[in-house]
């Protein structure tokens, strides 16, 4: 019996020496496959025989491996006992060579426009999240960090440490999934340059094929009266919830986020201790102290995730 085949170069090699076929390897593989499909089997006669340490990769391999483990973990693990394809600590690398700093970076929305169209139309949504104010030294770019950035903007007070980080997400409606595409270090941003930053967004998305079509955020005054610059209204008498996209034609609509307005109407009641609703029905706050303090008396919750 003859020895074992134990890779398509030698079935193909043996092929020839039986004279079953005339043409070279590469010959053959351009005659039937194309594409991502050529790249991994080119990627195999060149890798198969090297040590790992020692393997080179084209750049779209790289990105099919970068997608494919992005996608699922563990279907690449799976891959890799099949194909010479890069560990993953190679992947991570390669992602850390991105720039991370605060702003823009177009790397990540290259990326996420080259996904599938169906998450091609998306919610824009944005938060700022508290962070403690320090400053440090960051051995890698010979700089002191920390400070207020607005992705190289000039700002008012460059000395002033950074309390915030506004962040910026690309949520598409057909998947649940989150991309960042932006973050910015600040204090209390002003509501005329979060305007603008979400103009900035809006275009540069736009310019990837990205379209968004929702601008989502919190209840807070400054984010209201961004809302207010881009052109809605909020008045319930004369209500505007969308606005002009700044690329498209056609309009972006803004929400609210409806967890934090909720949260914030019941802040309201708490602190005021009694609302009146349009209709005139009073709202007491004692009712829900009443039930708070009855559930600790009885040692029992009614289901209602009130505690004290």
């Amino acid at each position: 019996m003859g020895k074992h085949l134990r890779s398509l170069e030698q079935l193909i090699q043996q092929l020839q020496s039986k004279n079953l076929i005339h043409t070279d390897v590469t010959t053959l593989l351009c005659s039937r496959f194309d594409g991502s499909v050529m790249d991994i089997l080119h990627n195999e006669m060149r890798n198969q025989t090297r040590k790992p340490a020692g393997r080179r990769y084209s750049e779209q391999l790289k990105q099919f491996a970068v997608m494919l483990f992005y996608y699922s973990p563990r279907a690449y693990r799976y891959c890799r006992t099949i194909f010479a394809l890069p560990g993953i600590s190679t992947i991570r690398s390669w992602l850390t060579s991105i720039d991370c700093s605060p702003g823009f970076p177009m790397d990540v929305i290259q990326v996420y426009s080259q996904l599938d169209d169906n998450l091609l139309n998306c919610s824009l949504v944005l938060d700022a999240m508290s962070i403690r104010k320090n400053r440090f030294y960051d051995v890698h770019s010979g700089s002191e960090l920390g400070f207020i950035d607005y992705g190289g903007a000039v700002v008012e007070d460059p000395d002033r440490l950074a309390s915030e980080a506004l962040v910026f997400l690309l949520v598409p409606f057909r998947r649940s999934m989150k991309f960042p595409i932006a973050y910015f270090l600040c204090e209390k941003t002003p509501s005329q340059v979060q305007a603008e930053l979400i103009r900035t967004a809006l275009t540069l998305t736009a310019a990837s094929g990205i379209r968004v079509r929702n601008v989502t955020c919190d209840g807070c005054s400054t984010n209201i009266a961004t809302l207010h610059l881009l052109g809605c209204s909020l008045d319930p008498r004369d209500p505007k919830v969308t606005f002009r996209h700044p690329s498209f034609d056609y309009d972006v609509y803004a929400t609210l986020d409806i967890c934090h307005m909720l949260k914030l109407a019941r802040h309201a009641l708490a602190s005021m201790e009694n609302l009146v609703t349009s209709a005139g029905q009073p709202i007491f706050w004692g009712y829900i102290r009443s039930l708070g303090n009855l559930q600790q008396l009885l040692g029992l919750k009614f289901a209602n995730k009130l505690s004290s």
